[in-house]
């Protein structure tokens, strides 16, 4: 296998995703009289789930959204997962509904022995546990499983055979009947013709089919990759830098001396009209005007040099085309196939010298959280009762709904504001004959919420 003769390339790998991409559905309409197969009731099931997946990835994000805190277990080699909930970059549900124990040196050896179908975006590191303190982050998958086997019922006069197989799932034989066939007898039946006499033959088993699908999740775990040289500022910024980046460079290349060569004036022509191909476009006539520019013999009798005109007319649409990236990059996209179904939830730091154990356990480090309501409440929740905002619109708006000992400070405050606020809005109202502009509802309000934190901060 040839490598790569320098280390700023990045290597090329073939991407396996296991979502992504935008699917139109299509749900199932019933009517009276319908014969109903299970294909018509496997595609509403369908239908729902993928809709629920499509609305968790597109509108809510992936990542933990609450519990699932990984902490020390008394046992060597051993985690703790407490119970929490957590989305998988698919939109997939990962609930664990118990505090579950990890034997994180088990999945050490589990991740040496995995063999990968196709390689990764970016090439896994050696996973050897040495004698040193190694960080690794411990993933949890999504991962579902049919269960609860019977065989379907088959035509014909007599019972039907409960399945002893279970497929995953455990099933008992209610049928009345003290035998039971499994899935891969060869009991024989006998057929009886006209003639009275019976030959025996060999019964084929039908089938057994999972009647549910259980969700689960998995652990997994991989070694902390590098840390990239230049900061992540998340997805607008890079998206905005790559902008910038292709067409500086287009731009250097213009003003690198003050009289480019035809060549290289064409050369630069035909790389904007690729990008443009490339990049979202708003404004249509900048390709006929990028065309239409021609390169202009030097004049003889002296004047600008030869293609100035070329060079210059083509650095005011280079600024133009950023313009253009710079709006694009305002919408954001839809997200990329995800490439594994896995959250990150925990950062676990082992040394395998004399064995594997836990060292220490970071939460914050590697986890991917999901911003969420309950999580906004959760830290903002105490910040806005300190600052009286319910307390305020309830004597404003109800008067004295305060049960027990009020705040002298707050009742004074109100005082001022009902008769400053609320009447000079109103009186605003009256100037202009009944007409109330917004802006002037701003203006009244702004002071109010400027001075609210020294208003009603507790004695």
């Amino acid at each position: 296998m040839a490598l790569a003769t320098t280390t700023t390339r990045t290597p090329k790998v073939t991407r396996c995703p296991v979502c992504g991409g935008l699917e139109c559905l299509c749900r199932p309409r019933f009517f009276a009289g319908q014969l109903l197969t299970e294909d018509d009731l496997n595609r509403l099931e369908r239908y729902i789930i993928e809709k629920n997946k499509l609305h968790n990835r597109y509108l809510v994000g992936w990542g933990v959204v609450c519990g699932l805190e990984v902490i020390c277990n008394p046992c060597r080699g051993f985690v703790t997962v407490k119970s929490g909930y957590a989305l998988s970059p698919c939109g997939d549900d990962i609930v664990v509904c118990r505090d579950e124990t990890v034997n994180v040196c088990d999945l050490i050896q589990q991740c040496r022995q995995q063999q990968w179908e196709c390689d990764p975006a970016w090439p896994r590191p050696d996973p050897i546990c040495g004698d040193k303190d190694e960080p690794w982050i411990l993933y949890l998958c999504y991962d579902e499983r049919a269960s609860r086997g019977i065989t379907p019922l088959q035509g014909g006069s007599g019972a039907a055979c409960c399945s002893s197989c279970s497929c995953g799932g455990s099933s008992s034989c209610g049928c009345g009947s003290s035998s039971s066939c499994g899935c891969g007898s060869k009991e024989k039946t006998t057929t009886r013709g006209n003639n009275g006499c019976g030959t025996s033959r060999p019964q084929t088993p039908p089938q057994c089919e999972p009647t549910v699908t259980c969700e689960g999740y998995s652990f997994r775990l991989q070694k902390v990759p590098p840390k990239p040289q230049t900061p992540d500022l998340g997805e607008w910024f890079n998206r905005l830098l790559k902008c910038v980046k292709d067409l500086a460079k287009l731009e250097a290349a213009l003003n690198s001396s003050p009289n480019q060569p035809s060549t290289q004036i064409l050369a630069v022509k035909s790389a904007l009209l690729t990008w443009m191909e490339q990049h979202a476009i708003y404004n249509c006539d900048l390709y006929q005007r990028i065309a239409q520019v021609e390169l202009t013999p030097q004049d003889p009798a002296g004047g600008p040099p030869a293609n100035a005109a070329a060079s210059a007319q083509l650095s005011r649409l280079i600024r133009e085309l950023f313009r253009e990236c710079f709006c694009s990059t305002l919408l954001p996209p839809c997200p990329e196939p995800a490439e594994e179904n896995c959250v990150p939830i925990a950062t676990v730091t082992l040394n395998c010298q004399g064995g594997c154990r836990v060292v220490r356990i970071c939460n914050l480090e590697h986890r991917r959280s999901v911003v969420t309501f309950p999580i906004l409440q959760y830290f903002l929740g105490g910040f806005v009762k300190q600052l009286g905002v319910q307390d305020f619109l309830s004597q404003l708006c109800c008067g004295d709904p305060f049960r027990g000992q009020v705040n002298p400070l707050l009742l004074a405050s109100l005082s001022s504001v009902r008769r400053d606020f609320l009447d000079e809005i109103f009186d605003d109202a009256v100037k202009a004959n009944g007409n109330l502009s917004a802006q002037a509802v701003l203006q009244r309000l702004a002071p109010v919420v400027e001075d609210f934190p020294s208003r009603f901060r507790n004695p």
